[in-house]
């Protein structure tokens, strides 16, 4: 927020329940914009995926 890389403020984007973590962002499918894929912290039955393990992708549809 600073421009320096200094201060920053916390954004939701996406609360699914999924347990991500490990974010990176990158051009995941190859259309020339950044996606966000993670994966998650550990296994919880309550999470939105019935507690399996997964990966999830937040493709960037703002093209």
């Amino acid at each position: 927020m600073d421009g320096k890389g200094g201060k920053f403020e916390e954004r939701v984007i996406f609360d699914g329940k999924l347990g991500g973590h490990d974010a990176l962002i990158g051009d995941i499918d190859g259309d020339g914009d950044r996606d966000i894929v993670s994966k998650i912290w550990k296994r919880w039955p309550n999470n939105a995926n019935g507690g399996k393990e997964h990966v999830s992708w937040l493709e960037n549809l703002s093209r």
